[in-house]
């Protein structure tokens, strides 16, 4: 029982030597445009995961061009992986690049896309919900009331006044 208590320990101090001396030399080679995104700290491993801040920002900003252009708002069945292609990206840092960059997840992010799409739709003339929602990439009503509770209503907002 005390050798695993040691063992333990010992890997949580490693795991801080580890960290501190990958902060050290990669500040060293990049500067201050780091962050530290994932610390795996178990049994079986210790890693410290740091990428360039600015990498981050540039996919979060094709993103965004992306999807302006490409509308790719309006399909229902948008994926994370579906856009991470587009992007020229793979999923994993494109989920990195929506939550540290934009400071929401996916789903939000689409969602803000389509939702100002809808405001656009509203002061169109369509008269109809169901009708703003399925032409604004939301699969239902119910998911577009959601939505719009969320960003809007607690603003005190509704959508036709924006």
């Amino acid at each position: 029982m005390k050798r695993c208590r040691l063992m333990i320990i010992f890997r949580s101090r490693l795991a801080v030597a580890l960290r501190g001396m990958a902060d050290s030399l990669e500040r060293k080679e990049f500067g201050q445009r780091l962050q530290e995104l994932e610390v795996f700290d178990d049994i079986h491993n210790v890693e410290v995961i740091y990428r360039r801040r600015d990498v981050l920002v540039e996919i979060a900003e094709r993103a965004d061009r992306v999807m302006e252009e490409k509308r790719l708002y309006l399909l229902s069945d948008l994926t994370l992986k579906k856009l991470a292609r587009e992007v020229g990206s793979n999923r994993t840092y494109m989920s990195r690049a929506i939550h540290l960059v934009r400071g929401m997840g996916f789903r939000q992010y689409v969602n803000l896309f389509r939702l100002k799409h809808a405001r656009e739709l509203c002061s169109g003339g369509y008269p109809s919900s169901l009708e703003v929602a399925l032409k604004s990439g939301f699969a239902d009503i119910r998911t577009f009331n959601k939505a719009t509770a969320e960003n809007y209503r607690q603003m005190g907002e509704e959508l036709s006044d924006l």
